[in-house]
């Protein structure tokens, strides 16, 4: 039997599965509204968050270690079933690439992010690639945060990096502090968790710890060149294929139906 080699696979997938894939590992983490009838222990269930399949991410443990004990080990209810999942409020990310289509006239977006773990002395160090996915008001609120990382820390980066793009420096995105939510919907209204962006004060000692390095730099742009046909996948675009993660048991809400820190503190 003539069989292809792994890597030519991986470089050019076939289109007639479940559509074009990221020719490396890249957990998908989703974007789940926080519930304030639920108790502040829970975390992400009560303040909103990121969450992905346990299988999933164990799958990318193989090749890119363990995740810290922060990133929460939890069970949840789908309308298949029970399922597993690690959380976090906030992740601290590089954007690559995103792609964005309509579903039944909600917007669904994804996003290709390198993930972020604190370093001793400071910084982050790679942990791996992952897929940032947001549905409905969410896919705006992710967009608007990494705008806002974009015009805070352009002063500083016009002064001490010159023609260096937000991208090329880590950023969290997600919750943080108390409990937050925002009424969206016109005809039906509903309250939703916003994404939002960490917005330290920002200084040159900062900005050069969260600038992601020289050879990363060039690691980013061969990422984004490698994930060129998955972002303009027309089957994906076109809603041809399957989701990605678990749906959730959730009422029929708006979101459903309309389209000062020093330099020492770490991301949240």
């Amino acid at each position: 039997m003539i069989q292809l080699p792994d890597d030519v696979k991986a470089i050019n997938p076939n289109p007639e599965a479940d559509g074009i894939q990221l020719p490396f590992v890249a957990p998908v983490f989703w974007w789940k509204n926080g519930d304030k009838r639920m108790s502040h222990d829970n975390g992400v269930q009560y303040f909103g968050g990121w969450e992905g399949n346990e299988d999933d991410i164990r799958d990318a443990m193989i090749e890119n270690g363990e995740l810290p004990e922060d990133f929460v080990l939890d069970s949840r209810m789908g309308n298949e079933g029970a399922y597993s999942v690690y959380s976090r409020r906030s992740l601290t990310v590089v954007p690559i690439k995103a792609r964005k289509r309509w579903v039944d006239s909600r917007s669904h977006s994804q996003t290709l992010c390198l993930l972020g773990l604190p370093k001793e002395g400071g910084g982050f160090k790679v942990w791996g690639t992952i897929v940032l996915t947001a549905k409905g008001y969410a896919t705006d609120r992710l967009s608007e945060a990494i705008k806002a990382w974009t015009v805070h820390t352009k002063p500083m980066r016009l002064e001490h990096a010159p023609n260096v793009p937000s991208w090329y420096f880590w950023q969290a995105l997600g919750t943080s502090g108390e409990f937050v939510e925002e009424s969206v919907g016109k005809s039906i209204k509903s309250n939703i968790t916003p994404i939002s962006a960490f917005l330290p004060k920002m200084n040159k000692e900062l900005l050069e710890k969260v600038y992601v390095g020289n050879d990363l730099a060039r690691k980013i742009s061969e990422l984004e060149e490698q994930a060129k046909e998955w972002a303009t996948d027309k089957r994906w675009l076109k809603n041809e294929t399957e989701e990605t993660a678990p749906i959730a048991q959730t009422p029929v809400t708006a979101e459903t139906m309309d389209a000062e820190m020093d330099v020492d503190v770490a991301f949240p």
